[in-house]
């Protein structure tokens, strides 16, 4: 047996009720190393907190990540390591990966707006589809109104100009807007 398994044995029959004496004649040491084992309690192993080759190049590589986040990992290894990095690769790629995923955190926090103030456009494809005999694109017409994120589809074969006026008209309509006497720009 092991000194770690020893001492936990010992543990384990002190918790028993056995005394200093019984638990060393069961383990096979002497009574003093028993009593030293119990008198000190296990503290967990602590491992030691090690630095990276990469720590030097980190606030570099953060400044490099900030100011574009697809920056090539390729490309800042090779940048690194012209200024004395010597390291690896993949270390520096899980670092990059760490620090874009704090990015994009930050880059999804929701954009809010006043109501009425805003609505967000797009088109999106879906595929063809058959109308009078001839296949056609089908396209969706899709705004979302910035402040209740409701949404209006429109599902058009065009993308033309009339078609994008006609949706526009359609989705104020969708959303109860009426007539303004005039516009204001900011």
């Amino acid at each position: 047996m092991d000194k770690e398994q020893c001492m936990l044995t010992a543990r384990i029959l002190q918790g028993q009720g056995k005394t200093h004496m019984e638990i060393a004649a069961a383990l096979g040491v002497c009574e003093r190393t028993v009593r030293n084992h119990l008198k000190n309690k296990p503290a967990p192993k602590k491992n030691p907190k090690r630095g990276s080759r990469l720590d030097p190049y980190k606030p570099l590589i953060d400044s490099i990540l900030e100011a574009n986040p697809s920056y090539n990992g390729e490309l800042i290894f090779e940048r690194i390591k012209k200024i004395g990095y010597t390291g690896h690769i993949s270390v520096l790629k899980d670092y990059a990966a760490k620090i874009r995923r704090r990015l994009d955190a930050k880059a999804v926090i929701r954009f809010e707006t006043e109501p009425g103030r805003q609505a967000q456009v797009d088109w999106k494809e879906f595929g063809k589809q058959t109308v009078d005999g001839k296949v056609l694109k089908l396209y969706a017409f899709v705004m979302v109104l910035g402040y209740s994120r409701k949404p209006f589809v429109w599902f058009t074969t065009s993308m033309g100009q009339a078609t994008l006026l006609a949706c526009h008209i359609l989705a104020f309509k969708y959303y109860g807007a009426s007539r303004r006497r005039s516009c204001t720009t900011t």
